[in-house]
């Protein structure tokens, strides 16, 4: 009897024992460019080169279209027929390119932020990079609200086409985080909700893009007319059912010692457990501009239990290195849910159901920079011995924003290109060039990594093992502590679930194990939650 990777889902075929792939809750394509340019009533386009703060660093604009595909298969289109396709004629710094959604599409993001759901609502969009092998980095800076993060070509899916080289990126939004600051009120008696997003502060659109890249060779400097493909804006629904309640895995908060990070450049970098002092005051303080106790504080110690988001204890890390360093230190995973559900292969749509978050606070810029704010302090997250992951940027999370900085990372584990087994990540720094006094030796403080599963009602199945005699099913599943579960059996999917082999089972902690009694013929079981 074939029993090759049952362990994929919650749902098993018995007899025929094929799999049934279970998915996200849902997908809604906010913007494929399939009618190429359009505007919304608020007559933003939904692409256009983005020029409100000038030109590039050397000068020359990118030039944007729209790219029909070449038929099946073509990677630079990822979603219907059409995509955006930008050309930079030179490598240089600039703010390129934006998109804007149609007020239908707005409205739905804004519900969507206003939902209040941890972890439900994702806005996403692909980025295709063609001849991604010529690229020693390409990063594209995404603007939204308050969110000003990367998505870079080091962590993307790699493909081959016609004997080209494409790289494939994600880049997602968490609309849950409240610091983003879109629109969460929509204007049922405004004329469209484009216009909302104009109201509170978005200059105007949805989103823009600034991007910079150098070639993998100096030879191929400056890489002329380099191009990308943008494609697929959607909005990603990850509960399995909508009264989902999201379960989350604690992975590491330190509060029993460093959680076993390593330091991996130990000459240019520090690792301590801080533990919180009490001078911090969530009602006065709250990370706010002006809202520090006594005004700004003369010491780090004022402020600092801003940095401890959950229990007591913060990872502190002090790096020594004015401007950038790379693999600074390194932090494992081994043994937690996190591992357990990266060792399960997985497919995509149900990695999607798993976010990976932990909490970054950023160095005391008025202590670090002389009263100057330092703008953005950059954050490599790489697996070990794996590809990049997406990058992020800790910036303000308000134009004038001093103090300390705190922005909440989060990703979907099926971003994830590679990851080491056992997971670890690693974590290298950067800081901007040309600040005087630079932030050397200014604290960055780690804290809550956690992950939340936002498929709880149904479990995984990690595996199974089928008796014809009887016939019984001996299964095993990844569980939760002081869970019960059933074992509920469907002769015909289209019928539903409708009989139950078995009620009450008693978690065994992280894995359950049970063999019930199955019907002859073939079937379908599942695991459920009660």
């Amino acid at each position: 009897m074939n029993t090759t990777n049952k362990k994929l889902c919650s749902v098993l075929a018995v007899g025929t024992l094929s799999i049934l792939t279970l998915h996200a809750g849902g997908v809604t394509v906010l913007e494929g460019f399939e009618s190429g340019f359009t505007t919304n009533s608020y007559g933003m386009t939904n692409l256009a080169q983005f020029t409100t703060y000038g030109t590039r660093s050397n000068g020359t604009n990118c030039t944007v279209s729209i790219y029909t595909s070449a038929g099946p298969g073509d990677p630079r289109v990822t979603q219907g027929t059409n995509s955006a396709k930008v050309v930079f004629p030179v490598d240089g710094y600039g703010n390129d390119f934006s998109f804007s959604l149609s007020d239908a599409a707005a409205t739905l993001v804004e519900e969507a932020a206003s939902s209040n759901q941890p972890a439900r609502y994702i806005l996403r969009y692909d980025v295709i990079f063609e001849h991604v092998d010529k690229l020693a980095y390409f990063n594209q800076t995404f603007y939204i609200g308050n969110e000003w993060d990367y998505v870079r070509s080091g962590g993307a899916f790699i493909t081959n086409y016609n004997g080209i080289a494409f790289g494939v990126a994600s880049f997602s939004v968490p609309l849950d985080l409240p610091e983003l600051g879109l629109p969460t009120n929509p204007d049922p008696s405004a004329q469209n909700n484009s216009g909302n997003f104009y109201a509170t502060g978005v200059q105007g659109m949805t989103a823009h893009f600034s991007d910079q890249f150098a070639a993998a060779q100096a030879t191929n400097e400056p890489l002329p007319n380099f191009t990308i493909y943008i494609d697929n804006v959607r909005l990603i629904d990850t509960y399995q059912t909508p009264s989902t309640v999201p379960v989350v895995y604690r992975l590491q908060s330190f509060e029993s010692g460093l959680g076993g990070a390593t330091d991996l450049a130990p000459g240019s970098t520090t690792l301590t457990l801080y533990t919180t002092n009490g001078q911090y005051n969530a009602a006065t303080d709250a990370g706010t501009p002006g809202q520090f106790t006594a005004g700004y504080p003369s010491t780090l110690a004022q402020e600092s239990d801003f940095a401890v988001t959950d229990g007591t204890n913060a990872l502190e890390v002090d790096f020594a290195a004015p401007y950038y360093s790379y693999d600074d230190f390194s932090l494992p995973f081994a043994g937690t849910r996190l591992a357990q559900v990266l060792g399960l292969g997985l497919s995509p749509a149900q990695l999607a159901h798993y976010t990976l978050r932990w909490d970054v606070t950023t160095p005391m810029v008025p202590l670090a920079n002389g009263g100057a704010d330092g703008d953005y302090i950059q954050i490599d997250y790489n697996s070990i011995n794996g590809a990049i992951l997406p990058m992020s940027t800790g910036r303000r999370q308000y134009a004038n924003q001093l103090g300390l900085q705190r922005e909440t990372y989060s990703l979907t584990l099926d971003q994830i290109p590679y990851f080491a087994s056992p997971p670890a990540l690693g974590f290298s720094y950067s800081q901007p060039g040309g600040n005087t006094p630079t932030w050397t030796n200014s604290p960055v403080f780690f804290d809550n990594f956690r992950l939340i599963d936002t498929a709880p009602q149904y479990t995984v199945i990690t595996s199974e093992s089928y008796n014809p005699v009887g016939p019984t099913l001996t299964l095993t599943w990844l569980s939760e502590p002081s869970q019960t579960y059933t074992v509920q059996f469907s002769s015909n999917l289209l019928s539903g679930f409708t009989r139950s082999l078995a009620t009450n089972i008693p978690s065994g902690g992280d894995h359950t194990t049970t063999t019930v009694s199955v019907p002859r013929g073939a079937g379908f079981v599942r695991i459920l939650a009660q």
